[in-house]
């Protein structure tokens, strides 16, 4: 498989705008997070992936992207969706000691929700969508998922490169 899992990126814009927040609650903080990282969209995130927009709900923090198929298909994603999920699972982990980065899952886990990547294809119109659920979050936090190290295999999905722009 390629190198295909920069959708893990569009985390960091996220942890930039949560280490700036004012001490006002959870929600007026992901709410103002959001609105300025809104503001910077869309966004490359490398791998034939543009983020269109963050969404909140009231069960989830939703990246809506936009893949351009070229490299990767939907299909293709979806075949390997567990290798995708885990990529960013393992980000997930490989961050969670950033103090900024940490507070927003922190306020994912407290206001009860999951974190999600919604993958629409260009091209076929398909989507597929990868959720780390509020519990995996949870887990995450409490060290009960550890990373893993980095595959060998120069043919496994590999995380994304982390001195790309956001």
């Amino acid at each position: 498989m390629k190198k295909i899992l920069s959708i893990t990126l569009s985390l960091l814009g996220a942890l930039i705008l949560t280490t700036n927040l004012s001490s006002c609650g959870e929600q007026a903080q992901l709410d103002k997070a959001i609105a300025k990282y809104n503001a910077k969209m869309p966004q490359n995130a490398g791998g034939g992936l543009t983020i269109q927009q963050l969404t909140l709900s009231d069960t989830q923090m939703v990246y809506e992207c936009e893949q351009s198929e070229e490299q990767d298909s939907i299909a293709f994603m979806r075949e390997h969706q567990e290798n995708f999920k885990n990529g960013v699972v393992q980000n997930l982990v490989r961050n969670v000691n950033n103090e900024g980065f940490r507070e927003l899952i922190q306020m994912l886990v407290s206001s009860n929700r999951s974190l999600a990547y919604s993958i629409k294809g260009a091209k076929t119109g398909e989507t597929l969508d990868i959720i780390v659920s509020n519990a995996e979050l949870s887990d995450i936090l409490s060290g009960k998922i550890t990373a893993t190290p980095a595959p060998t295999d120069s043919t496994a999905v590999a995380p994304a490169d982390s001195t790309a722009k956001e």
